[in-house]
């Protein structure tokens, strides 16, 4: 999409969204299809990422993650980049609570 489309906000979050995606962050999120245009606040996360979020909240490590979705740790962490920057969040922590609001269950 022409950023000249995307509103200020939007494509201002777009941009320095794109710009941190580098090597293996910037592969994995290429190969991740489902993935929507950042924007800012609180917008919904792919299904992988919700799964990534939901494994997280349950308490699993990015090694045990990337174990069970067979997949990198690199690649766990570019999925945990993008969660992170959709929810304005900055820990696991905050994910799992995000998580628990969401569903209305404890993780």
């Amino acid at each position: 999409m022409p950023r000249a489309l995307i509103p200020g906000v939007d494509a201002e979050a777009a941009t320095v969204f794109g710009r941190n995606l580098v090597g293996e962050r910037l592969h994995a999120y290429l190969a991740d299809e489902s993935v929507a245009q950042p924007t800012s606040g609180n917008e919904a996360l792919s299904p992988r990422e919700s799964e990534v979020a939901g494994l997280v909240a349950d308490g699993l490590t990015h090694r045990e993650i990337a174990h069970r979705l067979h997949t990198s740790v690199r690649t766990v962490d570019a999925h945990l980049d993008r969660i992170r920057s959709k929810l304005d969040v900055r820990s696991g922590v905050q994910i799992a609570t995000w998580i628990t609001d969401r569903d209305g269950t404890p993780p």
